[in-house]
């Protein structure tokens, strides 16, 4: 007895291993950044520090935030870079 399978989905490989496997830097460095979002983004809660009436750990969170999506962004057009 055969099982059909659909050939897409097994050709398809994991974004995450494709841009571990292209830009392993980049790719740890953006992780790293994305799993920094968590303690800045609760320190905002935790800490009430505030500079000129906006909390201290907004521009450290918008930083990371960026930064982990630029670093992704370009870990994932690795393969396309000369």
């Amino acid at each position: 007895m055969m099982t059909a399978t659909n050939p897409i989905l097994h050709s398809t490989p994991n974004p995450l291993q494709s841009m571990l496997h292209h830009a392993p830097g980049l790719t740890r460095a953006g992780l790293l950044l994305g799993l920094l979002l968590i303690p800045f983004t609760l320190a905002q809660y935790v800490d009430p520090r505030t500079f000129q009436g906006v909390n201290v750990w907004v521009k450290p969170t918008k930083f990371a935030g960026s930064l982990f999506l630029y670093l992704l962004t370009l870990a994932w057009f690795a393969h396309m870079l000369p």
